[in-house]
């Protein structure tokens, strides 16, 4: 099977650059220190399996991956949200995007999982805070915590140091509860689901 080379960047793909670039807005880029450059070149490569791995999925398998996610995910969604039946993958507008075949890179299915719970809470948690329900905007601000602790999110967001969820809940929190008068969602309010 070949595998394009070029062309548009997968949504992984394109947070990661997101995330860059909000890190390098923030000052928030740490630069590579001597201990980390050693350790990275003292990894033997000899142990590295090398083996041709299909890195792209048709359909199909995106699909089947999504309803797996949608059954093992960890999270549960706020009150009154659940999970699409089916994955996004292929529902389009553009009569020219059926004639040929889409490729998505392995594990969308379950990106898309995670993606959606992020942006359902992130809903639920503005939505909570707008009604002044303190309680319940601390309960989902808790949630999305505890997501960003699963491996869900280390595989659908690559940011180790969390610094996403600091750009998301830190804000939101305005200080603790001590200081809930200067609560900003506007950060969150950008990724919840519509």
């Amino acid at each position: 099977m070949d595998y394009p080379t070029q062309g548009a960047l997968s949504r992984r793909a394109l947070l990661r650059v997101a995330l860059i670039g909000a890190g390098a807005l923030t000052g928030a880029i740490a630069a590579p220190t001597a201990a980390s450059a050693a350790t990275e070149r003292s990894i033997p490569t000899n142990r590295i399996d090398t083996s041709p791995r299909p890195i792209f999925v048709g359909l199909e398998e995106v699909r089947a991956e999504y309803k797996e996610a949608v059954r093992t995910f960890p999270l549960a969604l706020p009150q009154g949200w659940s999970f699409p039946a089916d994955s996004s993958a292929g529902q389009t507008d553009s009569p020219s995007s059926q004639a040929a075949p889409s490729l998505w890179e392995k594990g969308f299915g379950h990106v898309e999982v995670f993606m959606y719970w992020l942006s359902a809470v992130a809903a639920a948690a503005c939505d909570a805070h707008a009604r002044s329900d303190n309680q319940s905007a601390d309960e989902l601000l808790d949630l999305l915590e505890a997501g960003f602790a699963t491996p869900q999110r280390r595989m659908a967001i690559p940011d180790p140091e969390n610094l996403l969820l600091g750009l998301l809940v830190d804000p939101a929190r305005g200080g603790g509860s001590q200081a809930r008068h200067s609560a900003d969602f506007t950060n969150l309010r950008s990724i919840a689901h519509s």
